[in-house]
């Protein structure tokens, strides 16, 4: 009996360190179209899988910002670069193959914990290195392509994802996704950007552009979401909501999921308690080509186990989001919510015109367009504006721990009575 339980033990503690997680990370480009997966085997060794044709080498940067220059300096890990010993260097391979990360180093590529890759950018290049024990960036040549990566789908009915990666990763779909960016809680705020890219319900024929900027300030505990868009219909509000998933491999941007939320929420327009996380309003604030988007909250922060956006989506709607689940219509934009490292600005600053004013809860009854010269909008440094919720969110990662502790204690109890 006693050696049972002395097993049994040791078997819960590989449950508890085995991985439920699975990233993505969507090229959306004229250059390069695909999804490269990201999940463990059984040996934890990360594990990837282009649905692309080409065979690339695929590098993660210290950014989440798509917009940022790339150079060697930029590249995730130690120096010099190297194929098993930089952190960034995930590999070069083919298209619809699965493949093991030429990291050495098992704990170096993670996409959950202090090391995660999860809410920054990968970049493709053409080039396989001449030499592991050094490599030349510049023998690689120029980046294709670049994708933020994002928190996936693990649901049963989630069917995009390719049979061949969930074959040769550990995972268990009924169990929810573990994924999340590291946010480090000892600094004073931390700053995230989403770059918007048209969907095939995009329909305005014009020369559409988005982005969205986050601050967060710990000490006040408020976010302040910044947001410009062109090309949007103008006379229409825009419902604009933070979705589950950083996936945007559907045409439609249906891959983002639903609204970020956690188990009880409902959908409803700022400041109601208990919404969706990710139900922040409207957009309806237009100048000249431009709209502009500002909101300020305190409903959701940038804290661990995955209480924060980063690595989720986000997705612009064509109509109205009036507090109903019907009102918003076609997701028009999406994008993959990406670090800002150091409370820095993004390579495209999003900026708002000095003196529009917004409706304080995006709920948008008319649109304002007060004319104004342009500033780079500053870091949030007061919570007088915020908008408060009452729900306190229970992470992903979290409902993993605590189904294997329980079923764990279970199977003890039993085998005890046994």
């Amino acid at each position: 009996m006693i050696k049972q339980i002395i097993c049994l033990i040791l078997l819960s503690i590989c449950l508890v360190n085995a991985a439920n997680e699975i990233a993505l990370c969507s090229f959306k480009s004229v250059n390069l179209t695909g999804t490269l997966y990201m999940g463990y085997n059984a040996a934890s060794k990360l594990s990837l899988y282009f649905t692309g044709s080409q065979k690339l080498t695929f590098i993660v940067h210290n950014t989440g910002d798509l917009n940022a220059p790339l150079s060697s300096s930029t590249v995730m890990g130690s120096s010099p670069l190297t194929c098993g010993g930089t952190s960034g260097y995930l590999g070069n391979f083919a298209g619809s193959t699965l493949t093991l990360s030429a990291n050495t180093d098992v704990n170096a590529q993670v996409i959950a914990g202090q090391k995660s890759i999860v809410g920054y950018v990968v970049a493709a290049y053409p080039n396989a290195p001449s030499e592991c024990a050094t490599i030349s960036y510049a023998s690689l040549g120029d980046v294709i392509a670049t994708c933020v990566v994002g928190i996936s789908d693990l649901s049963p009915t989630e069917t995009s994802i390719p049979q061949d990666f969930i074959n040769g990763v550990e995972i268990d779909v009924s169990l929810p996704n573990g994924a999340q960016p590291y946010i480090d809680t000892t600094q004073s705020g931390q700053n995230a950007y989403c770059q918007f890219f048209e969907t095939q319900k995009y329909t305005d024929n014009q020369n559409f552009s988005g982005s969205a900027f986050f601050s967060y300030n710990s000490a006040y505990g408020t976010t302040t979401i910044t947001a410009t868009f062109r090309g949007i219909d103008r006379l229409s509000s825009h419902g604009l909501h933070i979705h589950t998933y950083g996936d945007l491999t559907n045409v439609n941007g249906l891959s983002v999921g639903g609204h970020w939320s956690v188990s009880g929420n409902v959908h409803a327009l700022p400041s109601t308690a208990n919404r969706h996380l990710g139900d922040i309003g409207n957009v309806c604030t237009y100048l000249d080509l431009d709209a502009y988007y500002k909101f300020t909250t305190s409903y959701f922060t940038f804290g661990e186990n995955g209480l924060n956006p980063i690595g989720r989506g986000m997705a612009l709607h064509r109509s109205r989001d009036d507090g109903t689940t019907t009102s918003f219509g076609d997701r028009i934009a999406t994008c993959v919510i990406g670090i800002v490292p150091n409370q820095g600005t993004p390579a495209y600053p999003v900026t708002i015109p000095s003196r529009l004013t917004f409706d304080p809860n995006a709920i948008c009854v008319k649109s304002s367009t007060t004319e104004s010269s342009t500033t780079t909008t500053p870091t949030t440094s007061s919570a007088s504006s915020s908008t408060t919720g009452t729900y306190e969110p229970v992470s992903p990662a979290s409902l993993v721990q605590l189904s294997i502790f329980f079923y764990t204690i279970i199977v003890i109890v039993l085998i005890v009575l046994v």
